[in-house]
């Protein structure tokens, strides 16, 4: 059995205050970069639960259920085989986003990014999902780049379903960069957090 979530928030890395006292507090994806091969797993994958959470609201019954077997096995409170399930579950869910994609009557563009912010939460070495835009599946090569794919597709989603409808154009593609910048600093503070070891477990506020 792993060790409770609450117990890995503790265990702060040996490095993330020198981290964290040198590298801007705003950007998520040079903190995560800044960890390399000696970033815990399981911190990270409990960071990309944390961003799931605050695109609950856009994510599909399939991909919370996913972000909710990930809690629940960082927890100790499942297997590895319904982990394994519920990965290939999110991406299942891209898939399914993907094919109802239309960001120009339907305008759910953000639901497509949301999907895919989970299947990367979810993500493990063998499971690998299909993106009918590209004609090949998406490889993911480890838990660092998972965890920034899950960062980065979550603030997209965010970003756009609060502007996608604004007008001019011009408007909302600058509105959207805004809110895409601040919730990406959101997300470096709750890394932050994580790595010096004063989390929350994901799920505790739903």
């Amino acid at each position: 059995m792993r060790p409770q979530a609450r117990a890995l928030y503790v265990q702060a890395n040996e490095r993330s205050t020198t981290l964290s006292d040198r590298l801007d507090a705003d950007d998520v994806h040079a903190l995560l970069a800044s960890l390399g091969p000696q970033g815990d797993a399981h911190i990270l994958r409990a960071f990309s639960a944390v961003c799931c959470r605050r695109i609950w609201e856009h994510l599909t019954a399939e991909s919370r259920a996913a972000v909710g077997i990930v809690e629940a096995w960082l927890a100790g409170l499942t297997t590895d085989e319904d982990l394994v399930r519920a990965s290939q579950s999110a991406a299942d869910a891209v898939a399914t986003a993907e094919r109802r994609l239309d960001i120009h009557i339907a305008r759910n563009g953000h639901l497509f990014h949301a999907a895919l912010a989970a299947a990367a939460c979810a993500w493990l070495p063998e499971t690998k999902f299909e993106l009918i835009t590209t004609g090949r599946g998406r490889v993911i090569k480890d838990s660092l780049e998972a965890a920034a794919l899950c960062a980065s597709q979550s603030a997209t989603g965010h970003a756009i379903a609060g502007f996608q409808h604004l007008t001019p154009v011009e408007a909302m593609h600058a509105a959207v960069e805004t809110a895409w910048i601040a919730e990406s600093a959101e997300q470096a503070a709750i890394l932050r957090t994580l790595l010096e070891g004063q989390g929350n477990h994901p799920g505790d506020e739903a």
